[in-house]
């Protein structure tokens, strides 16, 4: 019954959504992606406003350090959301 489905899955790409860093591996190449699982938010207008992505992984991760009033970073992972 699956194995219809079998032709749209490969063992050559392998992504760890884990809750410190975002792993990708590619067969023969070994890790080509080791970011932290970091997304910088900007609010604007309120609780109720815009919000639009700042940054993402190594970027995000030294917003965390200068976080201004409207940037706030948020973590992926548990919770599923991330949210800041």
């Amino acid at each position: 019954m699956f194995g219809a489905f079998r032709q749209y899955f490969s063992t050559d790409l392998a992504i760890d959504l884990g809750t410190a860093n975002t792993l990708i591996y590619v067969r023969d190449r070994g890790i080509v992606l080791d970011e932290p699982s970091v997304v910088a938010i900007r609010h604007e207008g309120g609780p109720q406003g815009k919000k639009t992505i700042q940054a993402v992984g190594h970027e995000a991760r030294s917003e965390e350090r200068r976080v201004g009033k409207e940037c706030y970073p948020g973590r992926g992972g548990g919770g599923g959301g991330g949210g800041g």
